[in-house]
């Protein structure tokens, strides 16, 4: 095989462990999907400790007393199931489930009618609460608003003439027919998966291409792992893999190349 390039970053999957110690790469095992890769680097570290020479500047000898590995994946788009696989949670489905919508900035229309429309209908029963730019609130009342009152009717806000031209702060609870639910585990332990990288390389001059494949037999989530920071700028995200101990007979990692045909 000639010297190659990696001119992709490749895709990762991850497969959990049965209680047994066995795999299975069925549906409920596998964390696919898992958005768009930006890199994946693979290391390897070699620990060393060296016995001295006393007659000489440089020692007898460096000998190898063991080896790590880390697999290091930088990820431009971010999935709740991969991040609750890394870190021994479950991504939850749910119906009719509350949610919060913080600040919608509203401006009170300058004429009649003085209604704003908001982006959920509000929960009946929950909680709503609306203030001004000084953080002043308003009162809710169930209809015909005074000066500094608000009414809600389903999706919609009104408020009096009195306060037109003013710009307001909504914060209120909401029911969304269906929602997904990623939440930190109080107690437990980040899981063991096999890692599974799959890319293509090429030759030198990118006259022969090979898929290619990365198999870490065993690993778990180490570090910090952090979600992509929220800003006008999307940001990527990282984490990394270490390795473990492999089963017996295999290979702590290992790559294999097949010219494609």
């Amino acid at each position: 095989m000639k010297a190659i390039i990696y001119p992709k970053a490749g895709k990762i999957a991850l497969a959990k462990y049965n209680p047994d110690g066995t795999i299975s790469y069925t549906p409920d095992k596998m964390v696919l999907c898992n958005g768009t890769v930006q890199s994946i680097a693979a290391n390897v570290n070699i620990a060393t400790t060296e016995l001295a020479d006393g007659n000489a500047d440089f020692p007898m000898g460096v000998y190898d007393t063991g080896k790590s590995g880390q697999i290091v994946v930088t990820m431009s788009s971010f999935q709740p199931a991969l991040y609750a696989a890394l870190m021994g949670s479950a991504v939850e489905e749910l119906a009719d489930s509350d949610l919060w919508s913080v600040e919608e900035e509203l401006s009170i229309p300058t004429s009649s009618p003085y209604s704003v429309p908001l982006q959920h209908t509000p929960k009946a029963t929950g909680a709503i609460v609306l203030v001004d730019a000084d953080a002043s609130p308003f009162v809710k009342v169930s209809n015909s608003p005074a000066k500094g009152q608000f009414a809600v009717s389903n999706d919609v806000a009104t408020f009096n003439s009195a306060d037109a031209g003013k710009n307001v702060f909504i914060t209120y609870e909401w029911v969304a027919d269906e929602a997904i639910k990623l939440g930190l585990p109080v107690v437990g332990a980040r899981p063991v998966v096999q890692a599974i990288i799959s890319t293509e390389v090429t030759d030198e001059e990118e006259i022969n291409v090979y898929d290619a494949n990365i198999i870490v037999d065993k690993c778990k989530a180490t570090g910090d792992i952090n979600q992509p920071t929220q800003q006008r700028e999307p940001q990527s995200w990282s984490f990394t893999l270490g390795v473990l101990k492999p089963r017996p007979g295999y290979n702590p990692v290992y790559w294999k190349y097949a010219l494609r045909s």
